[in-house]
């Protein structure tokens, strides 16, 4: 079934995807029997998916942290600004430095 190039539902999910596509059509370019073929395809599937879900993963890993990140400059920030703190705030725009000094502080608080 999944082994015989005309079947629809094979050629649509080898479509959604253009990593899929090329493994369809590296699987079928080989002269295997078809349990051959199943077993290639569904170990080249399983591998692509596997690096798919990896990338999508640190993908938002990564949106997260940048999402903690602002939120704890702005939080930074926000305390300075209520403080009257402006020549601090300022200096931490430019300062990574300053900046540090500034965090250690404010998480002092």
């Amino acid at each position: 079934m999944l082994a015989d190039p005309d079947n629809k539902s094979v050629k649509e999910a080898a479509m959604t995807n253009q990593e899929y596509m090329e493994i369809y059509k590296d699987a079928f370019s080989f002269s295997l029997e078809n349990e051959s073929q199943l077993s290639l395809m569904a170990e080249e599937f399983a591998k692509a998916d596997y690096e798919y879900n990896i990338r999508l993963s640190e993908e938002k890993g990564e949106a997260r942290g940048e999402a903690r990140g602002e939120a704890r400059l702005n939080s930074l920030y926000t305390w300075l600004y209520n403080n009257n703190r402006m020549d601090d705030m300022k200096k931490a725009f430019s300062d990574p430095e300053y900046r540090a000094k500034l965090f250690k502080e404010y998480e002092n608080v």
